[in-house]
């Protein structure tokens, strides 16, 4: 009743062969036979294993290829508004940049020092 290795490629089969396994063992069983089984039980989880992992792999490839997809969907379908007096509306509300203070260099962090001091 023992399916060959290499034949299963599926989870459902994988996991169909471990249940096969578990209803195969009795307390009566020889040793060598119970280790046999236990043997490649273990190697069926390992298996089950690395097809749940591809199968994340995949489907986090699938879902990440779709956001970007939608993502340069919604960039080309964004107009640029214009305003009544002819500037467009990123020029309305200019926005300062904030820089990780890891970043910033000793003479940014000596002027804002300085101006707390005022």
């Amino acid at each position: 009743m023992s399916e060959g290795k290499e034949s299963l490629q599926s989870y459902q089969q994988v996991n169909d062969r471990l249940k096969e396994i578990s209803e195969e063992i009795t307390d009566d069983m020889p040793l060598d036979q119970a280790l046999d089984l236990l043997e490649e039980a273990v190697g069926l989880g390992v298996k089950a294993s690395s097809l749940i992992e591809a199968d994340i792999e995949e489907q986090t490839s699938a879902d990440q290829t779709a956001a970007e997809e939608t993502s340069a969907d919604q960039t080309s379908a964004v107009s640029v508004d214009e305003s009544p007096i002819g500037q467009t509306s990123a020029e309305h509300a200019p926005v300062e940049q904030q820089v990780p203070e890891h970043q910033k260099s000793s003479d940014d962090l000596h002027q804002e020092s300085s101006e707390n001091l005022r």
